[in-house]
């Protein structure tokens, strides 16, 4: 069974400022790594942990309707292995949803939910601004 659940978004903002703005969304203090692939902000939370992406090296699978080279950041949480299969699963859905929605509520951000990357649950595209 899989814990994963996975936001795409396309931001036109460096990384950090991003990271700034999910931290007041979701209430999260991230912490920044310099890896050898990039950059990753991390944070764990008693429901478990979650991670920030500025590169996620995924290509399109038009098969599945995954249009990941569409999006610049991933956002991916993987649930506590505290927790029993079925409340991991809820709790693996609640946190999906919940990133996803206030991201979705900004009008900000085109935006693709997965669960384990190959399934989608869910996108969102802003709609045009009128001037």
């Amino acid at each position: 069974m899989a814990n994963y659940m996975n936001v795409f978004v396309r931001a036109e903002v460096p990384l950090d400022e991003f990271v700034r703005q999910l931290e007041n969304l979701l209430g999260l203090q991230f912490e920044r790594f310099d890896t050898e692939s990039g950059v990753i902000y991390e944070a764990r939370t008693p429901e478990g942990f979650y991670q920030v992406y500025d590169d996620h090296w995924l290509d399109n699978d038009p098969d599945l309707g995954l249009n990941f080279e569409d999006y610049n950041y991933e956002i991916s949480f993987l649930v506590s292995s505290k927790f029993e299969p079925e409340e991991g699963d809820r709790v693996r859905e609640d946190v999906g949803r919940r990133i996803f929605e206030r991201l979705k509520a900004t009008g900000k951000y085109p935006l693709m939910y997965t669960y384990d990357v190959y399934q989608k649950l869910d996108e969102y595209t802003p709609p045009i601004a009128k001037g």
